[in-house]
C-alpha cells in the first residue's frame, strides 16, 4: 500500500505512529503489551479484508484514523462489558468468540449480511480493532465507509 496523503487516514506501515495516538479515555485502559497485539490483529485482519477484496477486483479498503478510533472504542465497551451489539452510524461487522483472524473471516465471509459489507464496492475506508475480555472471549469489530 501507498501512504495516503490525507492526514484523516493512514496505512498499515503508518499504523505503529498511530498505535501510540490515544487520544480517547477507553483506549488507554489497554496496556503496551496489549496495544502491541492489537495491532498485529489488526494489521492481519486488514490484510484478509484486502485479500478477499482482491480476490473480486475490489478497490483495497484504506485504514481510517476516525473510524479505526470508532471500531477500537466500541470492541473495547464489548470486550469490557462482554456485551454483543452493533452501535454506531458505520456500516459494521461484529464478531465474538472466534479465537483468531482466520476463524473470524471464515465466519464473516460465511454469512450474507457481513460478507456484503467486506465486498462493498461503495466502501473505502475502514476502521477494525479485536479485544480479548477478562474471562478470555475475543471480540472483532470492523466498521465501514
Amino acid at each position: 500500500m501507498t501512504a495516503c496523503v490525507s492526514l484523516m487516514m493512514i496505512t498499515v506501515c503508518e499504523a505503529r505512529w498511530f498505535k501510540r495516538y490515544q487520544p480517547t479515555q477507553a483506549i488507554t485502559t489497554v496496556s503496551e503489551e496489549d496495544s502491541a497485539d492489537t495491532y498485529e490483529i489488526e494489521q492481519a485482519l486488514l490484510e484478509q479484508v484486502n485479500l478477499e477484496r482482491a480476490k473480486y477486483n475490489l478497490p483495497l479498503l484504506t485504514l481510517s484514523r476516525d473510524i479505526l478510533l470508532s471500531a477500537r472504542s466500541h470492541c473495547l465497551w464489548m470486550s469490557k462489558f462482554r456485551r454483543f451489539q452493533h452501535a454506531g452510524p458505520y456500516a459494521e461487522n461484529i464478531a465474538m468468540g472466534q479465537s483468531d483472524v482466520k476463524s473470524v473471516m471464515q465466519s464473516w465471509m460465511g454469512s450474507n449480511g457481513h460478507r456484503a459489507n467486506i465486498l462493498n464496492r461503495n466502501y473505502t475506508l475502514i476502521g477494525l480493532a479485536a479485544y480479548r475480555s477478562s474471562n478470555g472471549t475475543m471480540y472483532w469489530v470492523q466498521r465501514f465507509q
